[in-house]
């Protein structure tokens, strides 16, 4: 019984690992089992009464998933959705938006202007004069690739979907790719 030494000097260590293992497998089956069927955001949240669970509609699900740590709730998020529905409910007017800065939203309106700087950042402006318009939707240069023909929006009321963020006091949403546009 030589081999045994080691073992029995080393008891605490052992159950330890066994103890992580079997944590590790009870986590990576709940994780597996709240797994969204068919495209739902699943939030959980540490209470009282230990992890809760709610699920809301969207419309859509791709293989990859993205976490996202958010306080004490963790939010699984299905990446690319584009539904209202997936953004919290119905379009909002870009007048709104300002309304809902920090929220994933879908915005509606008839774009004025499709403007590309000097250095390559496109604004789909909402107003004749941007400067004094509520919101604006920006792509930047290096996710211009991801869009072809910006102008064929000009003229045309769009809804775009995105994490309403705020420029220099004005409402925006930053385009980053052709799915988060669509023609009404």
């Amino acid at each position: 019984m030589k081999g045994l030494g080691f073992f029995k000097e080393n008891k605490l260590f052992i159950a330890i690992i066994i103890a992580g293992f079997t944590i590790g497998g009870f986590i990576y089956s709940a994780a597996k089992s709240i797994r969204p069927e068919s495209g739902t955001e699943t939030f959980l949240s540490e209470g009282s009464a230990g992890a809760q669970l709610a699920n809301s509609q969207s419309s859509s699900w791709e293989a990859s998933t993205s976490q996202e740590q958010s306080g004490s709730a963790l939010i699984v998020r299905e990446e690319g959705s584009s539904s209202a529905a997936a953004q919290g409910g119905s379009c909002v007017s870009y007048t709104d938006a300002g309304n809902f800065v920090g929220e994933n939203k879908c915005v509606f309106g008839k774009v004025d202007n499709v403007y590309m700087s000097s250095g390559g950042t496109t604004f789909l402006d909402f107003c004749p004069d941007y400067k004094t318009c509520p919101f604006s939707a920006v792509i930047f240069k290096p996710d211009s690739f991801n869009f072809t023909d910006l102008k064929q929006y000009q003229g045309k009321t769009i809804e775009i979907t995105g994490l309403v963020k705020t420029y220099q006091g004005r409402p925006e949403i930053i385009l980053k790719d052709a799915s988060q546009i669509k023609i009404k």
